[in-house]
């Protein structure tokens, strides 16, 4: 006989997140510790855990031009120097990307973004990304 668990019951939420739901804060560690817990378990790296997002709405320089205003003149010829993970640029669609940032967040891990580092990206991104 299969042993049915009801862990979606509201007695099992109220059980188990008791304390972490007093307050804003307390709600907001447990989630933390949770993240944590859970990129440790599979292995992935805090970075990726706590998402793109978040770092980049927490780092005011996330596009690497220090409030610079957005440059329009990039050849591919310029973009073809930066294929290193220390400095990573690609194009897609007509426009130049710095992946430098994003390296250590990306699911996939940074060395399929490495392949297009310095280079166009357009058919590896359709092909992981086409919906």
């Amino acid at each position: 006989m299969r042993k049915s668990y009801h862990r979606a019951s509201a007695g099992y939420r109220s059980r188990r997140f008791h304390g972490a739901t007093s307050s804003p804060a307390a709600f907001a560690e447990a989630v933390t510790q949770l993240k944590s817990w859970f990129a440790s378990w599979v292995g992935i790296p805090v970075e990726r855990s706590e998402g793109w997002l978040h770092w980049s709405s927490t780092n005011p320089n996330s596009n690497g031009q220090n409030g610079a205003p957005v440059r329009h003149d990039i050849t591919m010829e310029e973009v073809k120097k930066h294929n290193t993970a220390e400095d990573a640029w690609t194009t897609l669609n007509n426009k130049v990307y710095n992946l430098t940032p994003y390296l250590k967040f990306h699911p996939g891990g940074s060395s399929i973004l490495l392949k297009v580092a310095g280079k166009d990206c357009y058919s590896l991104f359709m092909k992981y990304h086409a919906w």
